[in-house]
């Protein structure tokens, strides 16, 4: 959304993060805003603009096993 391009944060208007994708080497974040639109941002921009919800998004896929 081109009206928070240039908020120090995006955290309080993105929704969710619904995947990160490998594409030729290169990562890119799938996202949600409140909005409801769906935007494809590279991971550079992710962690420099919501590092907190990426953060929780691959916590939620840690594993830990007993060995």
């Amino acid at each position: 959304m081109s009206q928070f391009r240039d908020k120090p944060s995006w955290e309080p208007y993105v929704r969710k993060i619904d995947a990160v994708e490998d594409a030729n080497g290169q990562l890119f974040v799938h996202l949600t805003w409140h909005s409801g639109d769906h935007e494809r941002v590279d991971s550079a921009t992710a962690h420099s603009k919501f590092p907190n919800l990426l953060l929780k998004y691959y916590e939620g896929y840690l594993r830990f096993s007993d060995s």
